[in-house]
């Protein structure tokens, strides 16, 4: 946590004070479930983690708490998949994917080593092409879609990631205004 926190001030302004405030009231569990490296339990508003998993030291921390915060935030905050305005504009996304989805695949390819990027196109496509980093079509409903294109948004936002921000804004514009106009921004 004392390294997140360090981290934390080299953060936008907004986005370091709902960090903050998401590590200070979650609580942290450690687990063995093989099929956990970290999680965000909204039930238990808990970060799972497993040390144990093969996995684990593969992940950068600070991408990981981010985006696993950052559905805290999300769950206490925003509750993106309750705004129609989002929602909708994740689903309109699916039309420039499935017009050229080698453009996206490719560009994640090359440029999204975070995987935000590639989870967000993969959500708004629900799993149909070979991004680096998904969930598959399985995991997709309106409520994971809205979920995971938040938190991911929220992390190109807090890395401040102007290429992957620019190259969504250029394709998809409208869920750009969408997630600026939440009303979690203060």
């Amino acid at each position: 946590k004392d390294d997140y926190e360090e981290f934390l001030q080299s953060v936008p302004e907004k986005n370091r004070m709902y960090l903050q405030q998401a590590m200070d009231g979650v609580e942290y569990h450690q687990t063995k479930n093989p099929d956990v490296v970290f999680a965000y339990d909204k039930k238990e508003d808990a970060i799972l983690f497993n040390p144990e998993h093969p996995m684990f030291s593969a992940y950068d921390f600070h991408t990981v708490m981010t985006h696993k915060l950052g559905h805290r935030i999300d769950q206490y905050f925003v509750g993106s998949y309750r705004q129609a305005d989002f929602v909708t504009a994740i689903q309109e996304g699916r039309t420039a994917i499935d017009a050229n989805p080698e453009l996206f695949v490719q560009f994640c390819r090359q440029n999204d080593a975070d995987g935000f990027l590639s989870d967000v196109l993969d959500a708004i496509s629900e799993g149909q092409y070979d991004f680096p980093i998904g969930h598959g079509s399985g995991y997709w409903n309106r409520e994971t879609k809205a979920r995971e294109t938040f938190t991911n948004l929220f992390g190109l936002e807090t890395f401040e990631d102007v290429q992957k921000l620019s190259f969504i804004n250029e394709h998809f514009p409208y869920l750009m205004h969408s997630f600026r106009t939440l009303g979690f921004y203060i």
